[in-house]
């Protein structure tokens, strides 16, 4: 079947309402016809639960190509981490003088050839796709694309709507209950929440493989961990709010972005810049006025002395 003959037999019977994306559009129309594609590819290999396979095409599609700038951020944050003990030090070292800290940090970073916002780019570039995936999904889901269930759920388009999550009702269909039961049943109920259960499941064991230490000194990391432990939550209850085609959307794109990190931090897919020895205060400096030589005081005996971070400033140990 040609590719606009599938996308033909896969389009509603009836016409669509039009639709205003604003900027997205060109993004949104491109990923529909790509959804469309797959539902009506594998509606024709007769492959079962056709609609809901497509959302994991779609999603491991997207993944793929944006797969490029997730590496780059991924390499620039590693880079990053490499570097913070010796931030640290020099911090440590020069206390409240920030023109100091400043002048050695910036130096380092130049010197390393490591730039600390080089994984924001990346980053922004990935969110008009995903911006448009998630407005593909939901006006699929307006539109009544997104029919039939998934395995053990009883509808893709339910058990609620963008429409009543818009309204503040997303959640109806849970609580409150209707005599000791929610709108839609007990048991059809407990199918629904099967999938945001897995996708809170899916997030913190995500958080807990690729997330970095946290330092207890660090004065922001209870709050780090705080959050860190209130986002999946956050969007499992979100999950609860939409269809749930829009939910295996995002257990999807968690399970694809973990295996995705996994690979890139814990299996060496992505590179970050060799450690030199040489990288340290004074010897990184290009320009501006000269810090204190710290290079060049001596050493001292107490462990506790500041000559210990000169050490590991210089790359080197200071015993």
């Amino acid at each position: 079947m040609a590719w606009a003959e599938a996308v033909s037999a896969a389009a509603p019977t009836e016409a669509a309402p039009p639709r205003d994306d604003g900027w997205l559009t060109p993004i949104a129309q491109g990923l529909d016809w790509l959804l469309l594609y797959f539902q009506a590819q594998l509606n024709a290999a007769h492959v079962p639960y056709a609609s809901g396979w497509a959302i994991v095409c779609l999603t491991l599609v997207t993944k793929t190509l944006t797969f490029p700038f997730t590496k780059i951020q991924v390499e620039s944050a590693l880079s990053t981490q490499k570097l913070k003990p010796t931030i640290d030090a020099i911090k440590r070292l020069y206390g409240d003088d920030r023109d100091k800290v400043q002048r050695e940090t910036s130096a380092l970073y130049k010197k390393s050839g490591v730039s600390p916002t080089a994984g924001c780019l990346p980053t922004l570039a990935t969110i008009p796709v995903f911006w448009g995936l998630y407005r593909t999904l939901s006006n699929a889901s307006s539109d009544g694309a997104l029919t039939g269930g998934f395995y053990w759920l009883p509808d893709l388009a339910g058990p609620t709507s963008l429409a009543a999550q818009k309204a503040g009702a997303g959640i109806s269909w849970l609580y409150p209950l209707v005599d000791g039961a929610p709108a839609v049943g007990w048991e059809t109920a407990a199918r629904y929440l099967v999938l945001p259960a897995l996708l809170v499941g899916a997030q913190y064991a995500s958080s807990a493989i690729i997330s970095p230490p946290v330092n207890p000194d660090d004065d922001s990391a209870k709050t780090t961990k705080a959050l860190l432990a209130f986002l999946p939550l956050m969007v499992g209850y979100f999950a609860l709010n939409v269809p749930s085609g829009l939910s295996l959307y995002y257990f999807a794109n968690t399970v694809i972005t973990s295996g995705q990190q996994i690979w890139l931090r814990k299996l060496g897919g992505a590179s970050a810049f060799e450690w030199q020895e040489e990288i340290g205060v004074n010897q990184a400096r290009r320009t501006g006025p000269l810090a204190e030589p710290v290079l060049a005081l001596q050493p001292a005996a107490a462990p506790a002395s500041p000559m210990k971070d000169v050490g590991m400033i210089a790359g080197c140990d200071a015993a």
